[in-house]
């Protein structure tokens, strides 16, 4: 399963997977160049899953790299930081990205930093009227969400 982490720098892309894979969040922020890869093995009903997490960089000069990826990718988690209002400003630009690239897979749009959530928005409603499916993370303060999210994320894939 290939799962690709996308969308604005600094929305909390890197500590979604590294909470996910390595069961921790990276100490200080660095910016993911091109990309990053992770994997993880998970047994799912009596099957051994092998989850290939593919974290993008949002910097828009790292646009060919993300665009090779759409077409084979299993589902597209499009991260919005909850503490901006720019996330929600931009998804619109990345679900065109996604779609106008090859994109067929499912996409949902993934709130991250819910601890620290400034959006008043329905985020779940702003998903459906987009047709994505819609989950809020803390991969800081609630590690269970983020387990929580690619349990979600493999319902909607397997």
């Amino acid at each position: 399963m290939k799962v690709l982490l996308v969308g604005e720098c600094q929305a909390g892309k890197t500590s979604i997977a590294a909470r996910y894979v390595n069961c921790k969040v990276p100490g200080q922020y660095t910016g993911t160049l091109g990309v990053d890869y992770l994997d993880r093995h998970v047994d799912v009903k009596d099957t051994n899953v092998h989850i290939n997490i593919w974290d993008f960089s949002g910097r828009t000069d790292f646009l060919d790299i993300r665009n090779e990826f759409y077409k084979e990718g299993s589902i597209v988690l499009l991260v919005l930081d909850l503490t901006t209002k720019k996330a929600v400003d931009t998804c619109d630009l990345w679900l065109k990205e996604i779609k106008d690239n090859g994109g067929s897979c499912p996409i949902m749009l993934v709130g991250s930093k819910s601890d620290s959530k400034k959006i008043e928005q329905d985020l779940t409603k702003f998903a459906r009227e987009r047709g994505c499916t819609y989950f809020e993370v803390s991969a800081r303060d609630n590690p269970t969400s983020v387990d929580q999210l690619f349990l979600e994320v493999m319902s909607i894939v397997l």
